[in-house]
């Protein structure tokens, strides 16, 4: 495998792996938000309030991330 063709799988598989944590990550602080609200009686404030952070956070991380990869493709280079 040419080291051309190396690059682009790793990218492929950085981007395929970044798909999975925007799905994830959301969801899994929700599900910590719904164990906290049963042992604290609050339903639905830390469901509401742990997914929303997730959601937040997922976006913020697509956003920073897009914008790296557009200045580095301005700069010529192709990588992540």
């Amino acid at each position: 495998m040419s080291e051309k063709n190396s690059e682009r799988l790793s990218s492929q598989l950085m981007k395929s792996g970044m798909g999975v944590e925007v799905g994830l990550s959301p969801v899994l602080l929700g599900l910590l938000g719904l164990w906290i609200d049963s042992k604290t009686d609050t339903t639905p404030l830390f469901f509401l309030l742990f997914f929303c952070l997730g959601v937040i956070g997922v976006g913020c991380q697509v956003y920073y991330r897009y914008q790296h990869e557009m200045k580095q493709h301005e700069e010529g280079q192709d990588g992540l």
